[in-house]
């Protein structure tokens, strides 16, 4: 009898370790499901894109139950995919069984949209079962892809010098050079508040302001609206009209697909006055520490001599560098946050012959870091161009030409942390410290992005290792975005948006085997991280370096200094 006893004691025994071995993987265990994403490097807006996804089994069991999810960038239109999807939303599949090393691929294609320059980012998740795993298991990945200008174009004819009461007539053509299919579509026309329109053909849509309903535009497809009106006596200097093309999303969010904006001249004296940025009258987005090249065009349209001339921008903005701004053609900085040129410094001013014109340069450089208690604000420069004679006779007049502002997107900063301890000195890596040749140590890396004023979009974190160092698979953890591991091994992390003021956090397990050519270095445990992301604000294109962390751990009060590598 105790025999009998001993015997259903050990079986028993087994029973419950071989529950608590099989249970302790679940989503945490290596995933021996391959899952890949291949995506084009570019994609064009309103142009056909293809998602191909493959699930490879690896493991020497057939897996069960395998069901992948897609989570579409914001843009995307489906249209079609070789294996029909049981969803709604066109994004999850349910594949049943996938045999022992072999695989399943889906190749799924839509069109994209929305705003050029930034990255379009698919995710996909895989869940499974293993024989003798009671957990489900799963695989991540995600892919992106850069978003390009879009092949619909939006062009404006029509005088490119106009004048106060005068009737004007402008063409807006729009033609679709794609091969892609286009959805109905609504296009919108900005106009200055200084231009009444006075007739428009075809009409616009009822009650909408000035909008056309489009409806599919196939390859090649074109038209043409016309629209006519007079610019009031408060236009001056440079105007701008603008048109969007735009589609409505399944959610009722609306998506562009193109735009296209011209520049009128009004004036109804004798000058006229062009400010550009970088050569160009509509700036993008500029960040802290940029330098900004400006370039003053003057035209004197009138048939008379201009004499003993000033020409002066003013400025109001704390976040320009005013020692070291360069000014062109013997031009000064005034009452500290004025720039002037005069006749008596500049000979171009002294006489500025009818129907003439010229030009004046200068740099401005933007504080590196945001002033303390000071906004985020555009750049905004306001000319002004004076004479004293016309003719030989004196005639003291002043013309205001249009401010030009340029906006500067939030600052932004990311912090790379490598600890062996955490705050409470509680370890989180493993393995000797200080590390030794031919022996791992492992320790965990943090990123934090810091410091935006402004929401951001497609942000996108990366990090080059040296050699040596190495990521673990399933170690990283976030409450923000998608933290993976790209294919070149390197670690990857991606919000798709972060709200202002918002100062998210990523971390995985780095391991670091040195060799024997490392003894007595402290060793670099990241070379390069970058971030790259949207400014929701201004649109424009922000990056961030981290810093390089090594293994002397600076940042932990427990293991910091002992980073030399020992025999």
């Amino acid at each position: 009898m105790m025999i009998i006893f001993f015997i259903l004691a050990l079986g028993s025994l087994a029973a419950w370790s071989g529950f608590y071995v099989f249970n302790s993987f679940s989503k945490n265990k290596p995933s021996e499901l391959r899952f890949e994403i291949f995506v084009p490097d570019a994609m064009v807006v309103g142009e056909s894109v293809e998602y191909r996804v493959r699930l490879t089994n690896t493991a020497a069991a057939a897996m069960s139950d395998v069901n992948l999810r897609l989570n579409y960038p914001e843009g995307f239109i489906w249209k079609s995919a070789t294996l029909t999807p049981e969803s709604a939303a066109h994004n999850i599949w349910n594949l049943g069984t996938i045999a022992a090393g072999e695989g399943k691929e889906i190749a799924v294609q839509g069109i994209i949209l929305g705003e050029s320059g930034g990255v379009k980012t698919i995710f996909g998740e895989a869940t499974y079962h293993l024989p003798n795993f009671r957990s489900e298991l799963e695989s991540t990945t995600s892919a992106g892809s850069k978003l390009e200008d879009s092949l619909f174009k939006l062009e404006w004819s029509g005088p490119g010098v106009s004048a106060p009461g005068e009737s004007v007539k402008y063409d807006l053509k729009y033609e679709h050079l794609g091969t892609g299919i286009l959805p109905a579509s609504v296009l919108t026309v900005v106009f200055s508040p200084n231009f009444k329109v006075t007739e428009s053909s075809p009409p616009q849509m009822i009650g909408s302001g000035y909008q056309w309903s489009l409806p599919e535009l196939f390859s090649k497809a074109t038209g043409l609206i016309s629209i006519t009106g007079v610019w009031s006596n408060e236009a001056v200097g440079e105007e701008t009209l603008v048109a969007r093309l735009e589609t409505k999303s399944d959610t009722g969010a609306w998506l562009k697909i193109s735009s296209g904006s011209t520049i009128i001249k009004v004036s109804n004296g004798a000058i006229i006055l062009s400010l550009k940025i970088n050569d160009s009258t509509v700036p993008a987005a500029v960040n802290l520490g940029d330098s900004l090249a400006y370039t003053l065009e003057y035209e004197n349209i009138s048939e008379s001599t201009i004499e003993e001339a000033t020409i002066r921008v003013r400025y109001d903005s704390e976040l320009i560098d005013w020692e070291k701004v360069i000014i062109e053609d013997n031009g000064k900085i005034i009452d500290g946050h004025n720039i002037i040129w005069q006749s008596e410094s500049t000979p171009a001013l002294v006489k500025v012959l009818p129907k003439s014109r010229g030009a004046l340069r200068w740099t401005l450089p933007l504080v590196k870091s945001l002033p303390s208690g000071a906004p985020v604000l555009d750049i905004v420069g306001t000319p002004v161009f004076s004479y004293q004679k016309l003719d030989g006779q004196i005639a003291e007049r002043s013309f205001e030409g249009t401010s030009l502002s340029v906006p500067v997107n939030g600052e932004i900063s990311l912090e790379v942390e490598v600890r062996y301890f955490d705050d409470a000195s509680r370890p989180v890596g493993s393995g000797p410290l200080p590390p030794r040749a031919h022996v791992t140590t492992t320790y965990r890396m943090i990123w934090r992005i810091k410091g935006s004023q402004h929401g951001l979009k497609d942000v996108s974190v990366r990090a080059e290792l040296p050699a040596g160092v190495s990521v673990e698979r399933n170690s990283g953890t976030t409450e923000t975005g998608a933290w993976n591991i790209s294919n070149d091994g390197l670690p990857e992390w991606q919000i798709d948006n972060l709200a202002p003021s918002l100062e998210p956090t990523a971390s995985f397990i780095i391991a670091l085997k040195p060799e024997d050519d490392d003894v007595g270095k402290v060793l670099a445990l990241s070379t390069r991280t970058t971030l790259s992301a949207v400014d929701s604000v201004t649109g424009g294109n922000v990056q961030a370096v981290g810093n390089v962390v090594t293994t002397n751990l600076e940042t932990d009060s427990i293991a910091r200094g002992q980073g030399v590598v020992e025999k």
